[in-house]
């Protein structure tokens, strides 16, 4: 309990890296089936620098309960809810579930989210701040991306792989305006 509480994320007080790394790792040694849904926060950035650290941190929690919420509601008993740092979580389940779960995610996000802006924000529908180019420019709502990659049908040696390639799809969720998910599909 002592280790858990020391590599928990120190905001969210999720598990945090070594925990995820250990978690999918045993499921490899164990040939057991899983799926990791790789969860990130678009627009998050500009949302900062717009409203501040701490309204940014108020957002971070949002999705930490979001997460544990689409849990809840699905009664996902083996689920695991990690916190890799920043805006970025990991949600590990069985591969009969992880659709289902992504568009629970998805759904709870998007339904309270504008709640973390102003009434005039939320009547625009978009907040402006500078690009990482130092572009000034529009920004949507924050919404969630959500790369997801099975061993359903592919065997990984390594949590590097893992990550990798819901890294990867994660990206591909990113391209879709608004909260999204995409799932590796290849086949070995």
């Amino acid at each position: 309990q002592h280790n858990k509480a020391i590599n928990a994320n120190p905001l969210s007080g999720l598990p945090g890296n070594i925990e995820i790394v250990d978690t999918v790792c045993d499921l490899m040694k164990d040939h057991k089936k899983f799926a990791v849904l790789y969860c990130d926060l678009d627009n998050f950035k500009a949302y900062n620098d717009t409203y501040g650290f701490l309204r940014g941190d108020d957002v971070i929690l949002y999705t930490r309960d979001v997460l544990r919420e689409a849990v809840r509601q699905l009664d996902l008993k083996d689920c695991f809810v990690g916190h890799e740092g920043g805006d970025d979580f990991v949600v590990i389940t069985d591969v009969a579930s992880y659709e289902p779960l992504a568009e629970t995610i998805i759904r709870l996000f998007d339904s309270e989210v504008k709640q973390f802006y102003t009434k005039q924000d939320q009547k625009r529908g978009y907040i402006e701040a500078y690009n990482r180019e130092g572009q000034y420019r529009r920004f949507r709502f924050v919404s969630v991306s959500i790369g997801i990659v099975t061993n359903h049908e592919t065997e990984f040696e390594s949590y590097p792989e893992v990550i990798s390639i819901a890294a990867e799809m994660k990206k591909h969720a990113k391209a879709t305006n608004g909260s999204s998910y995409s799932v590796n599909r290849r086949k070995q």
